[in-house]
């Protein structure tokens, strides 16, 4: 049985983390409901081996919380896939431009959760 990974996941839609959480069940997957809380875990020394973040977040947004992250980025960082309900190209743009490595369009399919993650991690889902 391959290795499970663990997946930061932030976003504050509840529906939104069942489906995750179902679809990545084969990972160990965590959840923040605000870019703070993800900020203070990760500055804190906790582990993920990828991280998805939406950018429509209360309080600290997803671009906010990019910003931050490049702050604390270390070697061992894991990569951040963002997803987003706004489809412009300067927000994709944007987000890419900050340290995301690949943009995801609500609504989420499954088939690309289950790509993105198996390219990021290297793993069968």
């Amino acid at each position: 049985m391959p290795e499970q990974k663990k997946i930061l996941v932030i976003d504050d839609d509840i529906t939104l983390q069942e489906f995750y959480t179902q679809v990545l069940s084969a990972h160990v997957v965590k959840f923040c409901t605000s870019g703070e809380d993800a900020v203070a875990w990760l500055e804190a020394g906790a582990k993920f081996d990828l991280i998805f973040l939406d950018l429509d977040l209360l309080g600290m947004s997803g671009f906010m919380v990019l910003e931050r992250f490049k702050e604390i980025r270390t070697e061992d960082f894991p990569p951040v896939i963002v997803n987003s309900c706004l489809t412009d190209d300067e927000t994709q743009k944007r987000a890419l431009d900050n340290g995301a490595v690949a943009f995801m369009y609500k609504p989420i399919g499954m088939d690309n959760l289950l790509g993105l993650t198996q390219r990021f991690l290297g793993v069968p889902q």
